[in-house]
């Protein structure tokens, strides 16, 4: 069994406290609800691909119960998207202090803003190509000819 199906694996099937996945999706979903107007266009699109993550999530427990090659093929790209949704829930963190704080120093905020506008716009849409490839199963994969 290859590391990333490892963790899948720990996550979804051997879990004694529950969906862990689940368990932060609701978290960061409860924590990104910005009163902020600034940070607001920012969760709108957190909200997007931390459906497209349920989504990828509820697929993946699926699949881990009828085609396990169809999990072991989409391991990489659910790690991935994982990461670039945590990581956007962090720049979230970010924003609403950059925002809040702004006016006690331009520069550096206006540097953590701009970041994050280049994340939210250039990185985090990757996820969705994540799940769209690993949705597309195993087939490709398992039926190659190796000769």
């Amino acid at each position: 069994m290859n590391n990333k199906l490892l963790v899948l694996n720990r996550w979804f099937l051997s879990n004694k406290n529950g969906n862990i996945i689940q368990k932060f999706l609701d978290m960061v979903k409860g924590e990104c609800d910005s009163k902020n107007e600034k940070v607001k266009s920012y969760t709108k699109e957190l909200d997007y691909y931390l459906d497209i993550l349920h989504k990828f999530t509820g697929w993946i427990d699926d699949k881990t119960k009828i085609e396990k090659d169809d999990v072991s093929a989409a391991a990489n790209d659910y790690l991935k998207t994982l990461g670039y949704v945590s990581i956007a829930y962090s720049w979230i963190k970010v924003l609403e202090v950059s925002f809040a704080d702004y006016e006690t120093n331009k520069e550096f905020y206006e540097d953590k803003i701009n970041t994050a506008k280049f994340y939210f716009d250039k990185v985090l849409p990757r996820a969705e190509l994540h799940y769209k490839s690993a949705i597309s199963g195993s087939s490709n994969i398992m039926n190659f000819k190796f000769n």
